[in-house]
């Protein structure tokens, strides 16, 4: 009966927070799509041109925090440790992204709202850090409905209201911090269980900026990544080939809400599983969704070529649609997928220096091919692009599990000897 229950559980937790990650992406994706239609397809270019650039900044300030945070060995002792880096590292990035829009008179008023946004959400999300390590997973699930549905709510009243697209695009402001607020809530929920320590000592901070960093970097290079073909489109093209770029990307990177709800619930566990089992049970989780994510891409495969440009012109209107496009983007998102399950597997292994080796590695080749394909392919480069930049990831990834298998078993040789 326990065993049964405990299944329940973890299933009712599962479905949680992919419900919120779904609830969030969707709503998300329902903001671009209002936005599309309530302007031009270069005025759309603008918003989905902020949301590239911004992006390594907060990423790389963001730490991937809240990642180091639930593999931590000293649990909670050290959560003032972690709110104070973020909190910092955040500040800093907002104020980078605003020095760079001032020299940049290609920025917009789109621009700084979607800066704002990310800092909001930057602070929230490490107070979800102890709720997560803490086995309150669902938490997860909740804030990002609440932060997914109160920025699409107060954004439709603003176009209700007839707000220039731009206006009612500021309201989501408050929608993140009503979605901050039960962030809040939540951590300090968990946090009043274990009574972490007030102290933070500097050099304990510096340490944790080292320990971090690769991680930091290697999700900035990954955001560079999916930015470069946006970059190459813009110079060649103009804004408005980058917002069609963005609209067919942004419909596979919805799927990304199924897959990281998944890596979200599974982190936690893995960590836990490694520490009392040992790497060998870790394995063959690792295994499992891995399969999992093999049939997901599949089918994504499947639904992109069926479906993909019709739903592109159903939801966007005529001239978002390119099959070809989209058909690689369908595959590179099938990569990725299966590629998030060996990135888990890092962050338990606490092989932060792999993860910034891969997302260097995929950068490079998205900056390669952006520079040398998409002024002459146009749509069709950026896809490929994209493309390449995931196998390169996702064979980074694997090697590297492949190198930590082999150290360790070699260690465990010299020991038996």
């Amino acid at each position: 009966m326990g065993s049964r229950w405990k299944r329940a559980r973890t299933l009712v937790h599962v479905s949680v927070v992919a419900g919120g990650s779904v609830v969030y992406s969707v709503s998300q994706w329902a903001m671009l799509i209002l936005f599309a239609r309530a302007t031009s397809q270069t005025g759309f270019g603008k918003y989905t041109y902020a949301l590239a650039i911004t992006a390594p900044f907060f990423i790389f300030f963001g730490f991937s925090l809240r990642q180091v945070y639930v593999s931590e060995s000293r649990g909670s002792r050290a959560w003032y440790e972690y709110l104070a880096l973020r909190l910092v590292s955040s500040g800093a990035a907002l104020l980078l992204a605003v020095l760079f829009a001032l020299f940049n008179e290609a920025m917009s008023g789109v621009y700084f709202i979607v800066c704002v946004v990310k800092a909001i959400d930057l602070v929230a999300d490490m107070y979800l850090g102890p709720a997560q390590s803490d086995g309150r997973v669902w938490s997860l699930g909740f804030y990002q409905m609440t932060n997914g549905l109160a920025s699409l709510s107060l954004f439709g009243l603003g176009l209700l209201l007839e707000w220039q697209p731009v206006y009612a695009l500021a309201m989501s402001i408050a929608g993140s911090i009503v979605a901050g607020t039960y962030a809040l809530w939540v951590g300090e929920c968990s946090l009043k269980r274990s009574a972490p320590s007030l102290r933070v000592a500097p050099r304990a901070v510096w340490h944790l900026v080292l320990v971090a960093a690769p991680l930091g970097v290697a999700g900035s290079l990954n955001s560079a990544t999916q930015a470069a073909p946006r970059y190459a489109l813009e110079r060649a093209e103009g804004l408005a080939a980058v917002g069609v770029f963005s609209a067919m990307a942004y419909l596979l990177i919805a799927g990304n809400t199924v897959v990281s709800a998944v890596i979200q619930h599974e982190l936690p566990r893995s960590v836990h599983v490694f520490r009392v089992s040992g790497r060998r049970a870790v394995k063959r989780r690792v295994f499992q969704l891995t399969a999992l994510m093999v049939v997901l891409g599949l089918l994504a495969i499947i639904l992109v070529w069926f479906w993909g440009d019709p739903v592109m012109t159903l939801l966007y209107g005529p001239g978002y649609g390119h099959k070809p496009t989209l058909m690689l983007l369908g595959v590179a998102w099938a990569l990725g997928a299966v590629s998030w399950v060996w990135d888990m597997a890092l962050v338990v292994e606490r092989a932060f220096v792999t993860q910034m080796v891969a997302a260097g590695t995929g950068t490079l080749f998205s900056v390669l091919l952006s520079i040398t394909v998409v002024e002459q392919l146009g749509l069709l480069g950026a896809g490929l692009a994209t493309l390449v930049a995931n196998l390169a990831i996702a064979l980074v990834r694997i090697a590297g599990l492949t190198r930590i298998s082999i150290q360790r078993g070699h260690r465990g040789v010299e020991r038996h000897g």
